[in-house]
């Protein structure tokens, strides 16, 4: 069985990935008030596992509002939309 520990190696090589900035709200981290974290992008409840390709950095923030989200209602459509994923979509695309 996997571990659920995401390893120290793990955690410095995705925020240097990121350049240590949140990668949904493109906060930099060392403006934040709060710790930042891995976060999964496929939650773990729905099979994602600690890989790389599925970790993001994440802003306390960030991480709290998604957590196990994967779609969310757009409030100017009505439209069920994905959530941002950094692996597979460009930010400035994705927030036109």
């Amino acid at each position: 069985m996997p571990s659920d520990k995401i390893s120290a190696a793990t955690r410095r090589y995705v925020a240097t990935r990121a350049k240590n900035y949140c990668e949904y709200c493109q906060c930099p981290e060392n403006v934040s008030t709060q710790s930042f974290t891995v976060e999964h992008i496929k939650p773990r409840k729905d099979g994602g596992e600690n890989i790389v390709e599925n970790l993001a950095w994440s802003c306390f923030g960030c991480n709290s509002h998604k957590h196990t989200k994967t779609v969310a209602i757009n409030p100017k459509t009505n439209l069920q939309v994905s959530l941002f994923h950094p692996r597979q979509q460009n930010w400035t695309d994705h927030f036109y």
